[in-house]
């Protein structure tokens, strides 16, 4: 059975969609930013004000913010039990998604679906993963993301 995608916009991460009845990105709208910059004016001795230098788009991190559900699997398939499978959810995501260290520079794709139908799709690092249980079928978690060409594409 497919996994089942529970909303229009959502995030793919390493192809496993971040929106589905076991666990769910509440702010995927932050990949919508504009992508941090680096560069700096010049300071010229002796003059007034500087002189503006070029910025350019550089490595842009995101924290995004998920729920994750004991209820179900990523197929819509009831657990008999919650607790066990909210264990089973997590460990899911951290093998397939977090974990995942294949290519040569430890990134994994990432693909934006937004509401238009369009895509937005890139490489990014998986820099953290961290759970905090809410009850004993339910978790918080933070994914943190570094994208190096700034924003997905």
């Amino acid at each position: 059975m497919p996994t089942v995608v529970t909303r229009s916009t959502y995030l793919e991460v390493n192809s496993i969609p971040l929106a589905t009845p076991a666990w769910d990105v509440l702010n995927v709208d932050v990949l919508w930013n504009a992508p941090d910059v680096r560069g700096a004016d010049r300071l010229l001795p002796g003059a007034a004000g500087v002189r503006a230098r070029k910025r350019r788009a550089t490595v842009t991190k995101v924290t995004l913010e998920m729920i994750i559900k004991g209820a179900r699997n990523w197929e819509n398939t009831v657990y008999a039990s919650p607790a066990t499978g909210l264990e089973t959810n997590i460990f899911y995501l951290r093998s397939n998604v977090t974990d995942v260290l294949t290519s040569s520079d430890s990134t994994v794709v990432a693909t934006l679906h937004n509401p238009s139908g369009g895509t937005k799709t890139g490489s990014v690092h998986v820099e953290g993963f961290k759970v905090q249980h809410i009850s004993y079928q339910v978790a918080r978690a933070t994914l943190d993301l570094s994208i190096p060409a700034g924003a997905l594409a």
